[in-house]
């Protein structure tokens, strides 16, 4: 089905005229969307921006964000799509500006007011991709989450993210009597691939939710009873000795981090099942438990983690030795290698700046390498005799890049990682790899404490370490103990900050100048 996005809103509208999209302080019926959109569009013309103009779009989890969102790739436009307040430049290739003011009545006569739109004069001649292109959807560009390296802007297709949408519908079995509530941020594939557009896709309900907290969530579940939530793992943690099971609720999906099985069974406790997620903002949503799975948490044997279940509809992947290209065969169920994925859905290529592509435009024929280690499990309930390959789940065991070689062996930062995290009055960790030391490349654990252990110390977990519960080749070079560690907007742990400024001005290793 090749849907553009004005027939789906038009199509909503007809269907589920009472669906509602709502915020903490706005809500609208899927009946009103279409002359919405409308009126938002004529605004664009009146401001200048032509069909196929890419515009730098400041939103934020609101219903007129969304609406803004949805009338421009709508209408051909192509959207830079960023969090508000992010501080970060308009790049050259976005002439116009747009960011959501102010909280107007929600007509078509008025929602126009709410728009503050600048325009700048071309700096370079816009690539051929911003052509008008008649009938075409407008492509959407995000930032990669810069984690660890340089943001970079990725390419979807308007078509694309409407048929990964479509995958999430069937995996997830959502349907129009589902409400979902979404504090996760629509500016990151999360919150917008797997959860806002499978749910107009379907005629689901959506609660936004803005600058969550726990005051700010239980308030808005208590009010909206939802039947699915999507959260972060470490937002879910500060969520489950909160709040009561509701019977309304069936799930909680969540994504963005690993997900420890101490901390699903809690989610489970709390939220009916725990459907652990996995995706890329280059390919959207990739793997997801099943919804109706028994039991709720299916954890591998021997992992200290939760599977990501199995490869979405028309998705293909590829367990690979470390360093090897597509073309190699795979490694055998069970060992960790590199992951490479294929889907018909997947982004375009990256962009720089100015909007040319840094590479050839993929296909979904294209392999693409993750940068995650994984390997194929099989769940623990059956593992007491082989079963057949599709019915294997994968686990995520970390970032390729985010790993150090020590006595031969490969370590991902997350293993070491969630070792710490098991250890009494640590809250959060996380590991680094930077400079070299006798053993190699250092490793550096980053760890907050428990409220009630403010008083913790770098030399109380090294000698916890020591104690025996942690192997001795998994103990970190470095240990530094912060009140909170940084996180980026998308809920990850700002790994980029703590390598520039932590490590760099505090501890620097001798001769090697920060990156």
């Amino acid at each position: 089905m090749n849907e553009r996005l004005a027939e789906v809103l038009a199509r909503l509208a007809a269907t589920r005229p009472e669906g509602v999209l709502a915020d903490a302080d706005m809500r609208v019926r899927y009946a009103e969307l279409p002359a919405l959109c409308a009126a938002l569009e004529r605004a664009y013309d009146a401001a200048g921006i032509g069909r196929g103009d890419p515009v730098f779009l400041e939103g934020e989890n609101t219903v007129v964000s969304v609406l803004v969102l949805l009338s421009l790739l709508a209408s051909g436009r192509s959207v830079l799509l960023m969090p508000a307040c992010a501080g970060l430049s308009r790049p050259p290739l976005c002439r116009h500006h747009i960011q959501v003011l102010a909280r107007v009545p929600l007509t078509p006569e008025a929602i126009a007011e709410c728009l503050a739109i600048d325009s700048y004069p071309p700096q370079s001649s816009p690539p051929s991709w911003c052509d008008e292109r008649e009938g075409e959807d407008g492509m959407l560009l995000l930032r990669s989450s810069g984690s660890l390296a340089a943001p970079k802007l990725i390419a979807h297709s308007a078509a694309g993210l409407l048929g990964n949408a479509r995958c999430c519908v069937d995996a997830l079995h959502l349907g129009a009597e589902d409400r979902l509530l979404v504090p996760v941020p629509i500016f990151h594939m999360f919150g917008l691939g797997a959860a806002l557009l499978p749910a107009l896709l379907s005629g689901a309900s959506v609660h936004l939710l803005a600058d969550a907290n726990l005051l700010r969530f239980v308030s808005a579940e208590r009010a909206f009873e939802p039947s699915l939530v999507f959260l972060t793992p470490p937002f879910a943690a500060t969520l489950v000795d909160r709040g009561r099971r509701r019977s309304h609720c069936r799930a909680a999906v969540l994504a963005g981090d690993r997900l420890a099985v101490a901390l699903a069974e809690a989610v489970a406790a709390r939220f009916g099942r725990a459907l652990n997620l996995y995706g890329s903002t280059e390919m959207g949503a990739i793997c997801v438990q099943h919804p109706t799975q028994d039991p709720p948490v299916r954890a591998a044997a021997g992992a200290s983690s939760v599977p990501v279940g199995r490869p979405m509809p028309e998705t293909y992947l590829r367990v690979l030795p470390v360093g090897a290209d597509a073309e190699v065969a795979a490694i055998a169920p069970g060992e960790q290698g590199a992951l490479w994925c294929r889907r018909r859905h997947g982004f375009i290529g990256y962009l720089d700046e100015k909007g040319a592509l840094l590479d050839t435009a993929r296909t979904h024929e294209d392999w693409m390498a993750t940068g995650d280690l994984a390997r194929w499990v099989q769940p623990a309930e059956d593992s007491a005799e082989p079963i057949s390959a599709e019915l294997l789940e994968l686990v995520i065991v970390g970032r390729a890049d985010h790993s150090v070689n020590r006595d031969g062996r490969l370590i991902a930062c997350a293993e070491i990682e969630h070792l710490l995290s098991q250890l009494a009055g640590v809250r959060d960790v996380v590991v680094v790899v930077y400079g070299e030391g006798a053993r190699g490349a250092l490793v550096w654990a980053f760890c907050s404490p428990e409220q009630d252990r403010l008083g913790l110390s770098s030399r109380d977990i090294r000698r916890t370490c020591a104690s025996g519960l942690v192997p001795v080749h998994l103990i970190p070079d470095h240990i530094i103990v912060m009140p909170n560690l940084p996180r980026l907007p998308s809920g990850k742990f700002d790994r980029r900050s703590l390598l520039r400024s932590e490590i760099a001005t505090r501890h620097p290793p001798p001769g090697v100048p920060p990156s």
